[in-house]
């Protein structure tokens, strides 16, 4: 019984090959009839592109998220300054963002390829197309992740200006309290046993 339910299986899966790769190309003769540079060649292109864009952009917002909750604990144990966490995590999250934006990129270009081929489009205006495409997506990466590192610096910049001279990374700008020995910090007498002192 479970031998018969598994044949029937591979029939229908055997089928539904055969149906979608007469359906891709009857689509594929389609697109080579309008060709690659049409309306439809460009559309199809920016859906591809703002569809991972849209799935890098999730990736690093979450990242982001996680990075947000897990450096929250690790400065609770240091007892770091707000401002000083803030700042971490403004520049953490435009590190996010370049790895996800460099992974868009990268998938964008390896699924474009196979788009262009679609339109069965000759060599030279596969290329063309493929070239135009890749430097449009790029230039849009760039564009984005540079206003993205100017916002960050600028708040980062911000956050600095209105904490004052006071303001430390790291140890949260605490003071630190150093035990002098009772011959003094050159073994000048002190007059006593030692006392701490604050520097």
């Amino acid at each position: 019984y479970c031998m018969e339910k598994y044949n029937r299986m591979l029939e229908a899966e055997s089928t539904y090959k055969k149906i979608k790769a007469v359906n891709e190309a009857q689509l594929s003769k389609a697109k080579a009839e309008v060709g690659v540079f049409s309306e439809y060649g460009v559309q199809e292109a920016r859906d591809l592109f703002w569809g991972i864009f849209a799935k890098g952009k999730g990736f690093s917002q979450k990242s982001s998220w996680y990075d947000l909750i897990f450096m929250g604990i690790d400065s609770m144990g240091r007892d770091e300054q707000l401002l000083s966490f803030i700042i971490r995590w403004i520049f953490q999250l435009a590190m996010n963002f370049t790895i996800g934006m460099t992974g868009t990129l990268i998938a964008f270009v390896w699924y474009l390829w196979s788009m262009v081929t679609t339109y069965q489009p000759n060599v030279f205006v596969a290329t063309a197309f493929f070239a135009l495409a890749t430097i449009t997506a790029t230039s849009l990466i760039v564009t984005f992740l540079v206003g993205l590192y100017f916002s960050a610096a600028g708040s980062a910049f911000v956050i600095v200006k209105a904490a004052g001279p006071n303001f430390r990374l790291g140890d949260g700008g605490r003071r630190r309290t150093r035990y002098i020995p009772a011959g003094g910090r050159y073994g000048r007498p002190m007059g006593g046993y030692g006392r701490p002192h604050q520097y």
